[in-house]
């Protein structure tokens, strides 16, 4: 079914809006992204919230097709952690890093449009040398969080609900895009005066294990760009982490 909302402008998605919440809000397209077309929506009482579209290409450039079936996946892991987050709240006992997984608010399935909190709108990357953070206390509390991310997610089924649920069910478009540079490395190494059969040795006995290794699940795009940053007065950074949809079953090593 074609969608009569053309989500990858602003207009279109304020019309969805219009139509689906009855909401008055203004919209702005975000830069910054490859894969999707990522708005921050401003409501009247000045709340705000993103929102993500996966198309069938990328952002970036139309002629690459990307499966959009990429967004469920980050749905589906972030609805996961949305329940874990319920549990640790609930738990006196475990210490809260100031670092969470952003929240789920929506998700539209068919239009492959996903709602999230808004996290800020400046990453770690950017804010890395702002002398007012405490770099070796984030790091230390996003190693926290880390080791609680991969207990959680220890045995946990990746599959889609509506899908193939079978345990060993990762997520293809991600493993597809991991082995991209594995695949393509035996070029690098030719172009640069290597035995390029090294580079297949390695696709083979190392690219091989993004499509077995099943320890856990990982979030598959981890780097200072995808950790929100938001400084508050007379408080540590809180710290969101974003970008899901590359998800898949690795190691934890």
């Amino acid at each position: 079914m074609t969608s009569p909302y053309n989500l990858t402008t602003e207009q279109g998605l304020r019309d969805y809006l219009t139509a689906t919440r009855t909401e008055n809000v203004s919209v702005k397209l975000l830069t910054g992204g490859t894969a999707n077309y990522v708005y921050r929506a401003t409501r009247q009482d000045g709340s705000t919230s993103i929102f993500k579209h996966a198309a069938p290409y990328l952002h970036s450039n139309k002629d690459f097709a990307f499966d959009p079936a990429r967004m469920d996946y980050e749905a589906h892991v972030l609805e996961a952690l949305s329940l874990k987050k319920i549990t640790l709240d609930r738990d006196p006992s475990r210490e809260n890093p100031g670092v969470h997984a952003v929240e789920l608010l929506s998700y539209d399935q068919e239009r492959k449009l996903l709602e999230i909190e808004d996290g800020g709108s400046r990453n770690l990357k950017e804010a890395y040398t702002d002398m007012e953070l405490d770099i070796p206390d984030i790091g230390r509390k996003m190693g926290i969080w880390l080791s609680l991310q991969h207990t959680f997610f220890h045995g946990f089924l990746l599959a889609l609900p509506d899908l193939d649920r079978s345990a060993d069910k990762n997520n293809d478009i991600a493993v597809n895009i991991y082995r991209y540079s594995y695949n393509g490395l035996h070029t690098a190494l030719e172009q640069f005066g290597h035995d390029p059969q090294l580079a297949h040795r390695v696709n083979e006995e190392f690219g091989s294990l993004l499509a077995t290794d099943d320890e856990t699940v990982c979030h598959g795009d981890f780097w200072p760009g995808n950790v929100l940053v938001r400084q508050q007065a007379s408080r540590s950074a809180e710290l969101t982490i974003v970008d899901w949809e590359m998800s898949g079953h690795e190691t934890a090593q």
